[in-house]
């Protein structure tokens, strides 16, 4: 039992002091002077647009290739779709490839409405069995 509170707790520690983090909805700027919505990436049918300058939440991104660009799903003031990612300032440090994969429709592609957090695996001391998940 000691042993498994010691490796829980080197756990926990770990993933505080590692900054390792799940992957969440990111902030960016729209960076035209209107950006269309749309339904489907690339040629998908215009469903709205954003202004210039307005803040989106970015929730997801198309994984296909030849499309155009990368596009990602993005929301606000009640509006939801496509947009090209070339017409968006994400915050420094932002890694595109860190968005969760959705498909066309929005859906994720692993199910579920959200991305889910995946396990972190950590190397625990010769003789503790305790598996975090």
């Amino acid at each position: 039992m000691k042993h498994r509170i010691i490796a829980l707790i080197l756990i926990i520690f770990l993933l505080v002091t590692t900054g390792i983090s799940f992957a969440q909805d990111t902030q960016a700027t729209v960076a035209a002077a209107t950006l269309q919505v749309r339904a489907q990436p690339g040629n998908g049918e215009v469903i709205g647009s954003f202004s210039n300058g307005i803040t989106v939440t970015v929730t997801g991104r198309e994984n296909v290739d030849g499309n155009g660009g990368v596009w990602v799903v993005a929301s606000s003031g009640g509006t939801t779709g496509w947009v090209l990612s070339d017409y968006l300032n994400f915050p420094g440090g932002f890694v595109i490839e860190n968005l969760p994969i959705v498909a066309p429709d929005g859906a994720a592609v692993s199910g579920g409405s959200a991305p889910q957090p995946q396990p972190a695996l950590v190397r625990l001391p010769v003789g503790v069995d305790t598996v975090a998940t």
